[in-house]
């Protein structure tokens, strides 16, 4: 009996005290087959982290980039690491704040803003990580980049502790938001906790438990197929003369592609998943071409 193909999104929820690639390596070991993870969590953070399996490791760059974090910002000090980890490196009085001011504050950041990434963070600058700089003790230019809160609230403030929920595009550090805030606060602060709520169109309560999904008889029963995740995009339907130009790589017209306009498809032939391909304009005509085939050998 011919063993099925498992390739797909699982929906992790990473614990606190891990980093998001040695979840990923352990889950590898567990089921013996190429993981790779999108959006890397802090080793102090939890929440949701997709694992991708197999052909699904290349599905990256197709996936949502929106990402919600329920964060907690301690006020009056500040560290090197930006979060609790880290050592003291400037303290401040907290002043006399109200939910109305610190409401305020938050929603300033809503939008695209400009914010420098951490030197303690995986980023490459010149080819190297930037907190390998960091623990060298080595200077780096980091330039700010633009980053861009779609939603930003309060949650809870008691005493010196400020809980607020973030909704965010690609490549927002949150610890850097935390102390971007307490400036604007007039004071210093630090990231205390930090949970993922969603990524990669998954949101919190449909994840497994990381300790749970390594020690289950079944871990392919949490498995989400391609066919299933892929969801939030539009589908074209090929017909039988244009599946083997697709596999191949080459260009398919409108005619033998039902529903194409211009973006990215799910591609399939008879309710079978191909793949994904994308619709593009040339010569005034509409064509398709495969992006991510769906690969059914399980060694893939």
């Amino acid at each position: 009996m011919k063993t099925p193909s498992h390739q797909g999104i699982v929906p992790i929820f990473k614990p606190s005290g891990m980093t998001s690639s040695a979840v990923t390596a352990k889950i590898k070991r567990f089921l013996g087959k190429k993981t790779g993870h999108f959006g890397t969590l802090d080793p102090m953070a939890s929440g949701v982290l997709p694992v991708m399996l197999g052909g699904a490791t290349k599905l990256s760059e197709y996936m949502p980039e929106t990402k919600e974090y329920t964060a907690v910002l301690k006020l009056g000090y500040r560290t090197d690491t930006g979060d609790v980890t880290g050592k003291t490196v400037a303290t401040a009085d907290i002043p006399a704040l109200t939910r109305e001011n610190i409401e305020k504050v938050l929603l300033s950041f809503m939008g695209e803003i400009m914010q420098t990434p951490p030197i303690y963070s995986a980023l490459s600058v010149n080819g190297k990580r930037l907190y390998e700089y960091a623990v060298r003790g080595e200077e780096v230019e980091i330039k700010s980049r633009p980053i861009t809160i779609y939603g930003i609230e309060l949650v809870n403030f008691i005493n010196d502790e400020i809980t607020f929920k973030v909704n965010c595009g690609k490549g927002t550090y949150i610890r850097t938001l935390c102390e971007d805030i307490a400036k604007k606060l007039g004071t210093e602060g630090t990231m205390s906790a930090l949970e993922r709520i969603l990524s990669g169109g998954i949101q919190k309560e449909n994840c497994v438990d990381f300790d749970e999904f390594i020690s289950s008889d079944d871990p392919y029963k949490y498995v989400i197929p391609p066919s299933e995740y892929l969801s939030f995009y539009p589908a074209v339907n090929l017909n039988k003369t244009a599946v083997s130009y697709y596999k191949n790589g080459g260009e398919i017209n409108s005619e033998r592609a039902e529903g194409l306009s211009i973006g990215i498809f799910r591609v399939f032939f008879e309710n079978t998943l191909l793949g994904l391909g994308k619709g593009y304009c040339k010569e005034e005509k509409l064509y398709l071409k495969a992006v991510w085939h769906c690969i059914e050998d399980e060694n893939q």
